[in-house]
């Protein structure tokens, strides 16, 4: 078997480490062909949404196993950097080859080691929530989605919504603070957007209070002129 990687265009500065963890970057058009010809490559869907899946693999990064023959064995998408995210893991029934999951997993777990991640975080069904669990994941009490009500969660059905686990790794930030959850980055980016918000009606309301003041000093202007031609024809009357 041989790992492959394709990566999304503010990762690819990764690409050392993961060839160090024994992958070699392969053809992100062959890969989404291939994994598109087979609507079982995730099973079930019990774990995962297909359509979900297949959406991921034409931007974020993604991991995946092959035989010699060239054919994809199992893949996951994965969003690098100190907070790693896993975005979905597919593997299509195969009797005769186990455990592509737990290798893409360890492949993952070795890329993380060599770019000084803190930690791999994930949402997982109940029904596969044990797997993960095996393979050194626990449950992510720090993050949850409850406050991001107001988000947009479009793609909310076909995202496998379920328990968010995390697997860390032995070192912490230097900075001893915590990581920055998946949740806190959303409210984060929509703060920032309320923020340049406030701030472009406060641009516009400061360009009405001044594009009004322009108009009473023109109206100002056109009555003082009135008056002073008035004076002026009065003036000369007399």
């Amino acid at each position: 078997m041989l790992c492959g990687y394709v990566l999304s265009d503010k990762e690819t500065r990764y690409s050392t480490q993961i060839e160090q963890c024994g992958c070699v970057e392969g053809n992100r058009a062959e890969l989404i062909t291939q994994i598109e010809s087979n609507p079982q490559f995730c099973r079930d869907q019990r774990a995962i949404s297909y359509n979900y899946f297949v959406g991921t693999l034409k931007n974020d990064s993604i991991i995946y196993i092959k035989n010699s023959d060239n054919n994809i064995l199992g893949a996951c998408s994965i969003e690098l950097g100190r907070w790693m995210i896993i975005y979905g893991i597919c593997v299509p029934y195969d009797d005769s080859i186990k455990g592509i999951g737990t290798i893409l997993l360890d492949k993952v777990k070795c890329i993380g080691e060599l770019i000084k991640a803190y930690s791999i975080t994930l949402s997982a069904k109940p029904s596969v929530s044990r797997f993960y669990k095996k393979n050194g994941f626990v449950t992510d009490e720090d993050d949850s989605d409850e406050d991001d009500s107001d988000e947009d969660d479009s793609d909310e059905d076909d995202y496998h919504i379920g328990i968010n686990m995390i697997y860390k790794f032995e070192k912490t930030p230097a900075t001893g603070g915590k990581r920055k959850t998946t949740s806190q980055k959303r409210k984060t980016t929509s703060q920032k957007r309320k923020t340049t918000s406030q701030k472009r009606k406060t641009t516009s309301q400061k360009r009405k209070t001044t594009s009004q003041k322009s108009k009473q000093k023109n109206k100002q202007r056109k009555i003082t002129k009135k008056r002073n031609k008035k004076k002026y024809q009065k003036y000369h009357r007399s």
